[in-house]
């Protein structure tokens, strides 16, 4: 069985899948605060929820 992923989720998945190098916490912010992400806690969860 697969988890549906949230928006916030799908974001930081499909960031990391192309990146070459790990990124930070808020590196990832950095990166997504156009796409609606505004706080290190919305990076955090999306995170463990990935784990």
């Amino acid at each position: 069985m697969t988890a549906k992923l949230t928006h916030n989720q799908m974001l930081v998945f499909n960031l990391l899948q192309t990146e070459k190098a790990p990124l930070s916490a808020y590196e990832i912010l950095d990166r997504l605060r156009e796409k609606g992400l505004r706080a290190p806690l919305q990076v955090y969860r999306a995170l463990e929820q990935l784990i």
